[in-house]
């Protein structure tokens, strides 16, 4: 099964908003489409979230870098383990202090 990836805006375009209401968990939101496709691109939580907050389903957009369209999905990197990356950064740091004083 894939999983979907999701992020939050508080700004979008190009969408149209269902004005039912239903119930996603514990939460009410209104269903978001796409205003040419119709396509449903995810919804817009109504009192759980800070007012506005839209969240959509990644692998549905396209993000425009001023030349070309760019999957929403394969832009952003997956969750680092800071913990873990602040000892990685150590260890390169400890590596380049003893090559130096050799």
């Amino acid at each position: 099964m894939e999983q979907l990836r999701e992020g939050f805006f508080t700004n979008v375009v190009n969408v149209v908003v269902d004005e039912r209401t239903r119930m996603e968990g514990f939460f009410q939101v209104e269903d978001i489409h796409c205003v040419r496709c119709n396509k449903p691109l995810g919804w817009r939580y109504i009192p759980a979230q800070p007012n506005g907050t839209v969240l959509l389903k990644l692998a549905h957009l396209l993000f425009w870098d001023g030349a070309r369209l760019l999957n929403a999905d394969t832009l952003l990197d997956p969750v680092v383990d800071q913990e873990n990356q602040e000892d990685h950064d150590q260890e390169n740091q400890e590596n380049q202090e003893d090559q130096g004083s050799g």
